[in-house]
């Protein structure tokens, strides 16, 4: 296995990596909507929020050597049903 870090995403908060890299297979930790460029910007509105956080992934994906091409599974959290739409 071998952990991922790129200065092109959010550092972790925890204990953890960006990724994981085992065999072809490609692990990326939970991604915020983090502005690494000015990281104490709010980010607004949802749709702003969702825009940045694939940002985020798509530039771990890009370190471990992957792309968003070869996404099999995301999970999304919404905090409040009336974002849904």
């Amino acid at each position: 296995m071998k952990s991922i870090f790129t200065k092109n995403a959010p550092a972790p908060l925890g204990a953890y990596s960006q990724a994981i890299v085992d065999g072809s297979t490609v692990y990326v930790s939970g991604q915020l909507p983090i502005d690494i460029e000015n990281p104490d910007k709010s980010i607004g509105s949802i749709e702003e929020q969702t825009t940045k956080t694939l940002e985020n992934l798509e530039a771990v994906l890009i370190a471990a050597g992957s792309d968003r091409n070869h996404v099999l599974k995301t999970t999304i959290y919404i905090t409040d049903l009336a974002l849904w739409p």
